[in-house]
């Protein structure tokens, strides 16, 4: 029981944290990113800046000392099956830029990699439409608005797009769209 008290109270520092979509090193000038699919977590290994990608868990005994804590976590069990001893694929891309993250459009590149493509299919209409349509973009100088979700609205009647400003600084961002726009408004996760 003292093991489980003093493993729970006492952390060592967390070297280990949680990113979305991707991890980037730079000193403003250049930069290294490393974009990901699947777990969202990294380490960056002080004595030569490496980039540490976890690219899947598994354990042999569920409670021994985890690195964010001194001591067990709970009762020692022994979980061979929790090894993931199988054969395993994973994506991730690697990109070097200049400047820093906005400046070498990351933001941007790991929307890219993250995002499938959204098609749609309909029947034969008159007119002729460009080779490269985009149902909507969004625009800002910094490159720093995220997108992180388009899907119709709970009442079906409009098209909700939501991000965030990944930057420190007020930024404008910019929608065009494919189709026209009737009328825009602000909205919160409630709609």
């Amino acid at each position: 029981v003292r093991k489980v008290i003093i493993g729970a109270r006492e952390a060592k520092p967390n070297t280990i944290f949680l990113n979305r979509e991707f991890v980037d090193l730079n000193d403003g000038d250049c930069g290294l990113a490393v974009l990901s699919k699947g777990l969202p977590e990294y380490q960056v290994i002080d004595e030569d800046n490496k980039i540490a990608l976890t690219l899947f868990r598994s354990v042999g005994w569920v409670a021994k000392e985890i690195n964010s804590r001194i001591g067990d976590a709970g009762p020692l069990i022994y979980t061979p099956g929790a090894q993931c001893l199988r054969e395993m694929s994973f994506e991730y891309a690697v990109y070097p830029h200049e400047g820093d993250v906005h400046k070498g459009n990351v933001c941007r590149e790991s929307d890219l990699f993250n995002s499938a493509v959204i098609k749609l299919s309909t029947d034969r209409h008159e007119g002729v439409l460009d080779k490269e349509k985009s149902f909507f973009s969004l625009t800002d100088e910094s490159n720093s608005f995220k997108v992180t979700s388009c899907k119709r609205s709970e009442d079906g009647k409009s098209v909700i797009i939501r991000g965030y400003n990944s930057s420190e600084t007020w930024i404008d961002v910019e929608l065009e769209s494919f189709f026209r726009i009737q009328r825009a408004f602000l909205t919160d996760l409630h709609e």
